[in-house]
């Protein structure tokens, strides 16, 4: 397994990768990946978070960790992650994705982020949020495999504490889903996927991951951070496509979800 600081002196290395340098926040394209400091949205709720902040308020949720190469799975409490997992070494390190949801007071359910961030789930009463919100905590030389996201939706991360990398690709025809694994992997890896972008993020960085881009990441501390994968208007109708022939009950919960929203951007249009 390859660490964080190699794999970017590899992209360093390479004419074909290309940085994505951060920026502060101004309203763009999304179909690209972005990360920006000083977005004009408050986190405040997250200035408390610590590792014994939420192993102490938090310790006796039940949680599920994974390793990153076999992706096996481990449930656990999320006090025995943090006290025991999270902090050591390994050759296989153990990820904790812990899913937000009603009982997860930590995390305000309407975060105000810019409108091409926004998730449409939050905006229809009538339509069950899927709680695809989570707070990771990711291990030194942690991550995840090579994918793209659930559904084909869109996904921004906000990173409270630590560093991580992520490489993205437009397209990319892989045979191994872990581009970390060796030099060797990784050099063909670059050799052969289409679009080659990085970014090192840092706590405080907002990262926007557009739809159907795939990327890895790997962490060069133990981190906390905050994701959601999203649906809106521009993306919709790529998730709509995912869920038509295999999630009757979410493709209709999509097209109202659509229709409300519609119908809502149409009011303010006609008042503003």
């Amino acid at each position: 397994m390859l660490s964080a600081q190699v794999v970017l002196d590899l992209l360093k290395n390479s004419r074909k990768a290309k940085e994505i340098i951060r920026s502060d926040y101004r309203a763009t394209k999304t179909d690209m990946p972005e990360i920006y400091l000083n977005l004009k949205t408050s986190f405040t709720f997250a200035n408390t978070w610590s590792f014994e902040f939420f192993s102490n308020i938090y310790g006796n949720t039940s949680v599920i960790s994974h390793e990153l190469l076999t992706n096996k799975e481990y449930p656990t409490t999320l006090s025995a992650y943090l006290d025991t997992e999270y902090q050591c070494s390994s050759l296989n390190p153990i990820m904790c994705h812990w899913q937000c949801n009603p009982q997860n007071d930590s995390v305000p359910d309407n975060i105000h982020l810019p409108q091409q961030f926004q998730n449409w789930f939050y905006q229809n009463p009538l339509v069950k949020n899927p709680f695809w919100r989570w707070i990771i905590f990711g291990p030194k030389e942690g991550g995840t495999l090579l994918h793209s996201d659930i559904a084909d939706t869109s996904a921004w991360n906000y990173l409270v504490t630590g560093e991580k990398l992520w490489v993205f690709s437009h397209l990319a025809f892989h045979k191994t889903k872990n581009i970390f694994e060796t030099e060797a992997v990784f050099v063909d890896f670059v050799s052969t996927a289409i679009d080659i972008f990085y970014i090192y993020q840092r706590a405080g960085d907002f990262v926007w991951v557009p739809s159907k881009w795939v990327h890895q990441v790997i962490y060069n501390m133990p981190s906390i951070s905050i994701s959601e994968n999203i649906v809106n208007k521009e993306n919709i109708n790529i998730v709509k496509t995912f869920y038509k022939n295999t999630d009757v009950q979410r493709y209709k919960a999509l097209c109202l979800i659509e229709k409300y929203c519609q119908q809502d951007n149409n009011k303010e249009t006609r008042f503003a």
